[in-house]
């Protein structure tokens, strides 16, 4: 029986921001003409976690992966399927221990920890945010389930807009939710305008904001599979074994056009990242051309070598105007050299950068994409 379509939107996608973030429609249409129920759906390059969470929604086995802290701790959010209670429970937990810490814990303002965010937050909120960066942001890498959507929730709260009333949902200044202000022009503005730093609870913050994204969550009383990895896509074979994706529906880094880190940099902060530390984080998202082109290549490859004899392997990425670089051709010519692959069908292109523009404003919209590419890849006929 074909799957009806619901353009339903989970809460649970929009708890935090992601630069280059595709719709959750994108990725649900595919997943529903390409598989059936309990079929394996991987995300190498995951995100925020839009094709896991649709895989989900879909009864569909969900493996995610990427290797941005951030994008890892997000992906792993939209497997959340325990009880709200016992979130709840968890935050109010850490609400009681932050109570105890606070007395014997002052923060040093001049410490290098803070010498960055200090123009972003209250005193008052920064001692509660360091509390959460000890206790669970620098673990990110060993937390629970429960534990690690608690940080997902924070993380995107780190920063927002305040309303006109003066309230807000966020820990921060008023500044975009987007991507995070340079310290010094938020330095400046700050003491040009006079403005206030917020003082909040960010704990009761973040039972709001929990209660507002798992209020009619559909995955939480399923009993669903998914594994997340933070690790290298290139090196798939080597954490996916057993499992044969039948369809792998991913977005790779486009070349040189977004600093996932340097955009997010508050963000990684509350993972225990200090701003000039952000550079020794390797990421796919810097190269020359030639060696985006070979990356491209031996991403692909890898792929064949997990993808299912009969499954899909669906690409969505975009040219580069300002880089001149044709995403066709350079896709077309290294499957042409793959003799076990073949593009499926014919390739479908956007004018309008759903993933990009949008997020980055009218004034970049056709200056840093001509098209998103839609490349529906699969195995040859043994």
């Amino acid at each position: 029986m074909q799957e009806k379509t619901n353009n339903y939107k989970n809460e649970l996608h929009s708890i935090c921001t992601y630069l280059a973030m595709f719709p959750h429609n994108i990725p649900h249409e595919y997943i529903k003409k390409y598989t059936n129920k309990g079929d394996i759906v991987y995300d190498p390059f995951s995100g925020r976690g839009t094709t896991i969470l649709e895989s989900l929604l879909l009864e569909r086995k969900a493996i995610g992966n990427d290797l941005a802290p951030l994008a890892y701790v997000l992906t792993r959010a939209k497997t959340i399927n325990d009880n709200l209670n016992k979130i709840i429970k968890r935050v109010n937990k850490l609400k009681k221990e932050y109570d105890q810490w606070k007395n014997i814990n002052k923060i040093d303002l001049n410490n290098k920890d803070f010498k960055d965010v200090k123009y972003f937050y209250s005193e008052n909120n920064l001692n509660q945010l360091f509390f959460l960066r000890e206790k669970i942001g620098k673990n990110y890498k060993k937390l629970d389930k429960i534990n690690n959507f608690i940080l997902a929730i924070a993380l995107g709260l780190m920063h927002g807009q305040i309303r006109k009333d003066n309230s807000t949902i966020y820990f921060s200044i008023s500044m975009p939710n987007g991507y995070s202000m340079s310290p010094n022009y938020v330095k400046n503005y700050k003491n040009k305008y006079n403005l206030i730093l917020p003082e909040t609870n960010i704990f009761e913050q973040i039972i709001d904001r929990v209660l507002v994204k798992l209020k009619n969550n559909k995955i939480n009383n399923l009993k669903l599979e998914s594994k997340i990895f933070n690790k290298d896509a290139l090196k798939s074979k080597e954490f996916i074994r057993k499992e044969k994706p039948k369809l792998i529906f991913t977005s790779p880094p486009y070349l040189n056009a977004v600093n996932y880190v340097e955009q997010n940099w508050l963000r990684y902060w509350l993972l225990g990242f200090n701003k000039e530390e952000n550079k020794n984080i390797k990421l796919d998202d810097k190269h020359s051309k030639e060696k985006y082109k070979n990356f491209l290549k031996n991403f692909i490859v890898e792929m064949e070598k997990i993808l299912d004899q009969n499954g899909k392997l669906i690409i969505v990425i975009g040219d580069l105007k300002n880089k001149k670089i044709k995403i066709e051709e350079i896709i077309k010519e290294i499957i042409l050299n793959i003799k076990n692959l073949k593009i499926s069908e014919e390739i479908k292109k956007e004018k309008i950068n759903l993933k990009l523009s949008r997020q980055m404003g009218k004034s970049k919209e056709g200056k840093l994409i001509n098209y998103d590419w839609y490349f529906i890849i699969e195995k040859k006929e043994e």
